[in-house]
């Protein structure tokens, strides 16, 4: 099974548990063990979709921080400069909204108190019940990120930190979302086996032809031999 990292759009995380859903919902009228799969990610969807407008938001600002950094030899300081610290305030007021609990929660510490919930989220991706892949691929690069953004905020360097919270923040929901996404395949595999499961249960970029096609073989009229 491939596995989706921080850098995947979320619309490619979607369609995989749509399909996976979608597939899970049919063959569950014959089956009840695909149910539960059914359920957990259609769970998923709501998570995704509940925040969607957020995360998009989110990989703007991030987008539009990398694509500064490129063009910041170009360019006079003091523009960086007032690009980038308008970049971070709207970065301080999303990721509140993307980190996995209330944004009340958060509260007026901010940044500290987002380290302290991101730090806590990663300890639990550490667990022994963690996916492999989770632990080796995606806890490493978090705490990475953690890192700095403790450096940043030592520093008292408010741009740097807003930014790698922002940074941080959608790399842990996507974690989590990979995290569901390897135990429902877990799952798949000891119902249909590894090759089924890879074969049917995994989303590609392809679908969108393939039911482009079969919609095109339903329209097209019906020959007659008479």
């Amino acid at each position: 099974m491939q596995s989706y990292g921080a850098t995947q759009s979320l619309d490619t995380y979607r369609r995989d548990m749509r399909n996976r859903r979608g597939m899970c919902l049919a063959l569950g009228e014959d089956e009840d063990r695909f149910d539960p799969i059914a359920e957990a990610a259609g769970r998923q969807l709501i998570l995704i979709d509940g925040k969607r407008t957020e995360l998009q938001r989110a990989e703007d600002i991030l987008s539009d921080s990398r694509a500064l950094e490129k063009a910041r030899r170009l360019m006079a300081k003091r523009v960086y400069e007032d690009i980038r610290r308008r970049l971070s305030v709207e970065a301080a007021d999303t990721y509140r909204l993307i980190l996995p609990v209330a944004p009340s929660q958060v509260g007026s510490a901010g940044i500290k108190r987002g380290i302290h919930i991101i730090d806590r989220s990663i300890v639990a991706l550490k667990l022994e019940t963690t996916p492999e892949i989770i632990r080796t691929a995606h806890v490493p690069r978090l705490e990475h990120e953690l890192a700095r953004l403790r450096a940043a905020d030592v520093a008292e360097d408010e741009v740097s930190a807003s930014l790698s919270a922002l940074r941080l923040a959608v790399a842990l929901f996507k974690a989590e979302l990979e995290k569901e996404r390897q135990l429902q395949w877990a799952e798949l595999v000891k119902i249909v086996g590894k090759r089924d499961a890879d074969a049917f249960f995994l989303s590609t970029s392809g679908d969108d032809d393939d039911e482009e096609q079969e919609q095109e073989q339903e329209e097209s009229p019906v020959s007659s031999d008479s």
